[in-house]
């Protein structure tokens, strides 16, 4: 039996087929989508490592959408297939699919790079970035696909704070917070939640945030000093263990 729901990261890529021509940072509304980016500067004004990050990352978005009319052509031949071409036409679709996922990973890391060189410079890659964040950790609220992906939202947020981002996007520190709390990363937690209660007295922080969101931050900041301290309970047990040499528990 061949699964006929596609797999969420592929909702994801499909979704960020419309970011240069409707970028979600220009929809904010009670969605919780980013708010609206500046128009980009004239393209004699960027740098030149700025001009060379953007075709870094175009290149690698082209990647991305080859690989996606690989997988409908491939997905179209195997539903007309049979026996055991069908099988064997499946199992090159799960390949596909899964270099479909590395290419978000390789979207991310390209698109940092580019919002590094220049933050105001391609408001549309400022707009995949935040997207795919919060895809990963609150899901897209009118399908309710995606959400709860702690491990995939935490990478794409730390990179773009590094960056300087959360002067842009004040948000970023309260959803990296709630990311790191889920994946038991509590002092990055503890990190993001100090900087985003500081952006919420400018009275910023809580823009681009869905309803959502804010209850599971608040909820995760509650409790987050209990968990610290179970946490680190845990940690020494585990060494205890591991001295003794015992079984893991």
């Amino acid at each position: 039996m061949f699964c006929s729901r596609m797999p969420q990261s592929l909702l994801l890529l499909i979704m960020l087929l419309g970011m240069t021509a409707t970028p979600l940072a220009a929809q904010e509304s009670s969605d919780g989508a980013a708010p609206a980016d500046q128009a980009a500067p004239p393209a004699a004004t960027l740098s030149p490592e700025a001009v060379a990050a953007k075709q870094a990352f175009d290149a690698v978005y082209q990647q991305y959408l080859t690989a996606l009319d690989q997988i409908k052509t491939v997905r179209q031949q195997r539903d007309a297939a049979r026996g055991e071409e069908k099988l064997a036409l499946n199992e090159q679709l799960q390949e596909l699919r899964a270099d479909a996922e590395k290419a978000i990973d390789k979207i991310i890391d390209a698109g940092v790079a580019v919002y590094a060189a220049a933050p105001d410079g391609y408001p549309e890659i400022n707009s995949t970035l935040l997207a795919i964040a919060q895809f990963y950790l609150a899901g897209d609220p009118l399908t309710g696909d995606g959400g709860d992906q702690y491990e995939k939202a935490l990478p794409p947020i730390v990179a773009l704070l590094d960056a300087g981002a959360g002067e842009q996007w004040p948000q970023l520190w309260l959803w990296g917070a709630v990311a790191a709390y889920n994946t038991n990363d509590f002092a990055r937690a503890e990190e993001y939640f100090a900087k985003a209660d500081a952006a919420v007295l400018t009275g910023s922080g809580a823009v681009g945030t869905s309803q959502r969101l804010l209850v599971l931050a608040e909820q995760a900041q509650q409790n987050l000093p209990m968990l610290k301290r179970h946490w680190a309970q845990e940690e020494k047990i585990r060494a205890a263990e591991a001295a003794a040499d015992d079984l893991p528990r």
